[in-house]
């Protein structure tokens, strides 16, 4: 499990991906667990609203399960 403050200095071999990682982390220094817990819970539900979850079909072309009842439903109706 990782907890507390990212470490001051990158790895000699940290890729690009890994220092944007831990310049994001650095930037939460000082956070305390409970306030970071509380930002994450704020995020995750901000992206929520933004883009929908993959269950409520909202931005899936793959179409959750609307389209499929809404195929059966036009069948029933046509017999």
């Amino acid at each position: 499990s990782v907890s507390g403050d990212a470490p001051t200095a990158d790895p000699p071999s940290a890729s690009v991906a890994d220092k944007a990682k831990l310049t994001a982390w650095r930037s939460k220094m000082g956070l305390s667990q409970q306030d970071a817990m509380e930002a994450y819970v704020v995020e995750c539900e901000r992206q929520v609203q933004l883009y929908g979850t993959r269950d409520d079909g909202s931005r899936s072309s793959a179409g959750g399960g609307n389209s499929g009842s809404g195929a059966t439903t036009s069948s029933s109706q046509q017999q």
